[in-house]
């Protein structure tokens, strides 16, 4: 009772430090662009901005400052206004000019302003006191990169925006509308997606598990593995059976699970009440855990109108195709020109679902399953500690650290790694399966093929994620076989338990195998190999430190290793041996061996917080333990500290979103239904893409050009950024998208203009990423005619040259 008040006293503090402590202040406005300074302020010389606050309590504005590499001696002074036209200050702030940084934000900070919502303010810099050569700068563009404010310079009105942020005071009562907000309207959603994400899992349980030792939650917890594995298996051998998949069969399907899964809650409570279950404290808290991973990943993606990252493109569109065709796609087309498909299809099956189920798009159930994902991450977690320390309450605290603390998974969403978290998930489910099943007295067939189910759908989720259960069951049987050395009987029923799952495992998975080592034009899992050894220096060690993780997380897993060598806690040294191999062979350069590289470093390392926090979880609960024998009040106190701990990591993860992972903006939907709107149904765009930093050939799109195939049906020149893995229909493809990235960057030349009118491009698509573009010579150029600008889109027409004249065939009209 004493350890339950204690307890419940920690989540009254959660509450309550919540509410006093839980503001946090996440960007509103960023305008990132610049290329130049706007010059020096000094005397009458001023610099404004006007911009729209788009929520409540404005409380902050970051501007690019720079000192052109000098020491500035006079004060610069800050305006926040209504507009530029109103005399009165709203907020005055003076700042020394030697504290000023070069080429950095400085950060102009102020109390809230609680009525800031939708209205529009304009800031305003000056230094009276400055003269030439002793004045600092702001960078700039000299586009318009910001939809909703201008540039003022001396009081004028001038083309271009400065480079600034915005923020806002976000308070407990304002987050408490905006979750009220989501579940009130997405109700629907919420309910189909819970029973998606258990029903076909605890109908397997029910089938292949009925006499587990699992609990009620644990059981849930199993359920949602398995269905997360049995969705694309249900999806692969649909498509080899030839069933068109849609609404109709995943609700039969869904129909079918649930009958199974209620006749085997009836059957067990009649036995002897199985299910009942009284309250249990650590899943409470591992509930409130929950609700708040969920809280901390969702706010900070409403109202996005796309996933962010890079590889959230192709996450839609393969989602996308596989609605369209019912079935798994067998290319790319109409949305690139691949022939084949290789790419695992896990997570893009469960959207497909989840559409078929609610009727949702694509693209809004990607972002939103994608941080649902996230945040359900906590109970495999909870799980995996649980099951390697056989203690709950470590189990807790591992699944607070990958909850709330832990900078990974959370910063996945600005990637959009989701597939990688999807085969995270089922990992630790597939793993305590495998355990559960060599370590039961008696062999259990049907245990055995609830761990096959596991380890295909896995497959079919993420490829490198298998390897990772791979080289864990390796080290695992190594150290069961140790164990066992001197019982040979043992020896023989540990080995052929193992073979008889991977055969079994082989037999769902062959049929994609196949396709895959029949049409795959690169191995999709050699990624790292060709990387220069400084790529794999320790200052990338030092960089996974402090980005990809955080030192307190550091500190506490080292504490778990340092205890666990300290009492030889032989499952500790099987995690960290486990955690060695993947860093090792995900480093080409420290081992040189055949498939060392195979696994890619950084998949590696932000992946490191799945043994982290059971070395974290194992550390904290045995200190917990220790003190709260010794020291009065010690429970009550670890509570307050953990918890508050929590308070502060969700604070943080509540701004962990980049503004310019954001793809696709506001300006760019206006811009998409134009083009759907205004140009013909075969017009190429050109758009903006970069090179891979460890492959010079193989581009990928930078802005929101990248999504004109999904968003408007309109063929690009960048295909998704897996295209070098699959089956072009022309074999020159990836030379051509190579070489149409690189004539970006020199448009007005003539090679360039040749090179897209061979290749039929038609269109131009400038977003707002301009880094490589020399916008001043588009402009200038007559084989090129503005037909849409507004904000940072530029939309340009390619003339098509006639041989008998010389002049040239605008495309399209202008719009401003």
């Amino acid at each position: 009772m004493k350890k339950i008040k204690t307890l419940l006293l920690g989540v009254t503090f959660l509450i309550v430090s919540f509410s006093i402590e839980g503001c946090v202040n996440p960007i509103d406005n960023s305008q990132s662009q610049f290329s130049q300074p706007v010059g020096e302020i000094y005397g009458s010389h001023t610099v404004g901005q006007t911009f729209v606050s788009h929520q409540a309590r404005l409380s902050g504005v970051d501007v690019l400052l720079a000192t052109y590499a000098r020491e500035n001696t006079q004060l610069l002074m800050f305006h926040l206004k209504s507009s530029p036209s109103n005399a009165d200050d709203i907020v005055t702030i003076t700042v020394d000019a030697m504290a000023i940084k070069d080429n950095t934000y400085h950060q102009f900070s102020f109390s809230p302003l609680p009525d800031s919502r939708d209205k529009s303010y304009y800031f305003l810099l000056e230094s009276p006191q400055s003269v030439p050569g002793n004045a600092i700068t702001i960078w700039h563009s000299p586009y318009d990169a910001y939809a909703e404010g201008e540039l003022y310079i001396n009081g004028q009105k001038q083309e271009g925006d400065l480079a600034f942020r915005t923020y806002y005071d976000y308070t407990l009562g304002a987050m408490a509308r905006d979750v009220w907000d989501g579940v009130a309207n997405n109700w629907r959603l919420i309910v189909v997606a819970v029973l998606m994400f258990t029903l076909p899992g605890y109908a397997l349980f029910a089938v292949l598990l009925p006499r587990s030792e699992f609990d009620l939650a644990e059981r849930l917890i199993v359920s949602m593995g398995l269905s997360l594995a049995f969705v694309p298996l249900a999806t692969l051998f649909c498509t080899l059976a030839g069933v068109r998949l849609g609404g109709a069969a995943i609700w039969a399907m869904m129909a079918v699970c649930g009958g199974i899964s209620l006749i085997s809650i009836v059957r067990e409570t009649v036995r002897g009440g199985r299910l009942a279950v009284g309250v249990d404290i650590t899943h409470v808290m591992l509930f409130a855990i929950l609700a708040l991973s969920l809280i901390a990943r969702l706010l900070p993606v409403r109202g996005l109108a796309v996933p962010p990252g890079s590889d959230s493109y192709h996450h839609c569109l393969i989602a996308q195709l596989i609605v369209e065709r019912g079935a798994i796609p067998d290319s790319y087309e109409p949305y690139a020109a691949l022939e084949s498909f290789t790419y695992h299809f896990g997570f893009h099956s469960i959207i497909a679902f989840l559409h078929w189920l609610t009727g949702h798009d694509v693209i809004r159930l990607t972002l939103l399953v994608g941080q649902t994902l996230n945040a359900l991450m906590v109970l495999p977690t909870f799980l995996f500690v649980t099951e390697f320390t056989k203690d709950k309450s470590a189990g807790l605290l591992g699944a607070l650290v990958v909850g709330l603390i832990s900078i990974f998974p959370a910063y996945y969403t600005k990637w959009g790694r989701f597939t990688q978290l999807t085969g995270l998930f089922v990992l630790p489910i597939a793993i305590t399966l495998m355990i559960k099943c060599i370590e039961v007295e008696k062999m259990s067939f049907r245990c055995a093929m609830a761990c096959c189910v596991a380890l295909a759908g896995l497959f079919l989720s993420h490829y490198r994620i298998l390897i990772f259960y791979l080289l864990f069951a390796f080290l695992y049987l190594l150290y069961r076989s140790f164990s066992n050395r001197n019982n040979l009987g043992k020896l023989l029923s540990i080995w052929s338990r193992f073979c008889l799952i991977g055969f079994f495992t082989s037999v769902l998975a062959l049929p994609w195998l196949w396709n895959l080592l029949s049409n795959v034009r690169e191995n999709p899992l050699q990624s790292g190999v060709s990387l220069d050894p400084g790529f794999f220096s320790m200052a990338r060690i030092q960089e996974a430190s402090s980005f990809y993780s955080s030192i307190p997380l550091i500190a506490l897993s080292l504490g778990g290793i340092f205890l666990g060598l300290l009492r030889k806690e032989k499952t500790i040294l099987l995690l960290l041996g486990w955690a060695i191999l993947l860093l090792a062979i995900s480093n080409p350069y420290w081992v040189r061996l055949p498939g060392i590289g195979t696994v890619d470093f950084i998949t590696v390392v932000i992946s490191m917080f799945l043994p982290a926090s059971v070395f974290a979880g194992y550390f904290m609960a045995n200190l917990a333990r220790f003190a709260y024998g010794r020291f009065p009040g010690a429970g009550v106190m670890g509570s307050v500290a953990i918890l508050a701990i929590a308070l502060l990591g969700a604070g943080r993860l509540l701004k962990i979103l980049a503004p310019l992972s954001v793809y696709v903006q506001k300006p760019d939907l206006v811009a998409m239904r134009w083009i759907r709107d205004n140009t013909p149904e075969d017009a190429k765009f050109l758009v903006n893409s970069t090179a891979f930093e460890w492959k010079p050939d193989h581009v990928i799109g930078v802005d929101g050009g990248y999504w004109i195939p999904l968003l408007t049906g309109r063929e690009t020149t960048v295909p998704p950024m897996i295209y070098g893995f699959e089956n072009p229909l022309d074999e020159g493809y990836p030379a051509q998208v190579s070489a149409l990235s690189r004539a970006f960057a020199s448009l007005d030349s003539a090679d360039a203009l040749r090179l897209l009118r061979e290749n039929k491009v038609t269109h131009v698509y400038v977003g707002r990423h301009k880094s490589n573009i020399h916008l001043e010579g588009l402009l200038r150029c007559s084989s090129y005619q503005l037909i849409y600008h507004k904000d940072w889109v530029w939309i340009f027409g390619i003339k098509e040259a006639r041989e008998d004249s010389g002049e040239a065939d605008p495309i399209g009209r202008f719009v401003h």
